[in-house]
């Protein structure tokens, strides 16, 4: 569509605040989003943070440095409309910083691959899930969340009684301080809302047992990093294709 020249200024200006997963380098599987991203409408800016998990800091602790980055990115430019995209550990503190900025008119879209706080619910592409994160379900209210998430991927995708979200809870906060671990473990498990420990039905923590195999096949199998290759069920685009479309639609609006 036409735009007025005021517009498009607006639409060139747009930044993109990416944060790769666990173990990745800026760039990684998320430059299969940014690479499709018109260059002359987006800026991208990658946040560096550990990015480990429990070697040498825990997955917890590096979440957190991810976090107070997205912070320091936001304030640094006060006018530009803001994307955000994160991939794993990388979705898992975009989600956590969405809520904090959620409503603001600079954010246009937050957009979350693989992530371990996904709600239930279907994701781009027509995707069918039937599972939700491993971490539990994460809704971030007054912003425009695209999930992108491949059905089966266990850490997007995880059988609601999962033996794997129980893994995903006792060690968010493992690392070599084993002491430390171990408190955390101690208060983890005494805490009501830990998943697997409450009153879920005897029933469904087979039917869970019984999931965690196949889980573990499909994460070995490379479904957790296939996003850009394997195809969305509608429209032959692969995943990182199709939310870089949806991105672009999104911060035209």
């Amino acid at each position: 569509p036409t735009r007025r020249s005021s517009d498009l200024f607006f639409y060139m200006e747009t930044r993109v605040l990416a944060v790769p997963g666990t173990w990745e380098k800026p760039g990684g599987l998320l430059e299969g989003v940014t690479s499709n991203l018109d260059p002359a409408h987006f800026t991208v800016t990658w946040i560096h943070y550990p990015a480990t998990f429990a070697l040498p800091m825990s997955y917890e602790e590096s979440k957190k440095v991810a976090v107070e980055r997205l912070r320091e990115e936001w304030a640094r430019d006060t006018k530009a409309p803001i994307v955000l995209l994160g991939y794993s550990q990388g979705a898992d503190a975009v989600g956590d910083f969405a809520r904090e900025v959620a409503g603001h008119p600079r954010l246009k879209v937050v957009a979350l691959v693989a992530d371990p706080w996904k709600p239930r619910g279907p994701g781009i592409g027509g995707a069918k899930l039937l599972g939700h994160g491993v971490c539990g379900e994460r809704h971030i209210p007054g912003a425009h969340v695209l999930h992108c998430a491949i059905p089966g991927d266990v850490v997007c995708d995880a059988h609601p009684s999962s033996l794997w979200r129980l893994t995903a809870d006792l060690t968010q906060s493992a690392s070599l301080d084993l002491p430390r671990w171990g408190v955390a473990v101690l208060k983890t498990v005494l805490d009501p809302r830990v998943q697997l420990l409450d009153d879920t039905p005897t029933s469904q923590r087979l039917w869970g047992a019984l999931s965690t195999i196949p889980e573990l096949w499909r994460y070995v199998g490379g479904a957790h990093t296939a996003y850009a290759r394997r195809r969305v069920p509608r429209g032959g685009r692969t995943y990182t294709q199709e939310l870089a479309r949806l991105i672009a639609h999104a911060a035209d609006r």
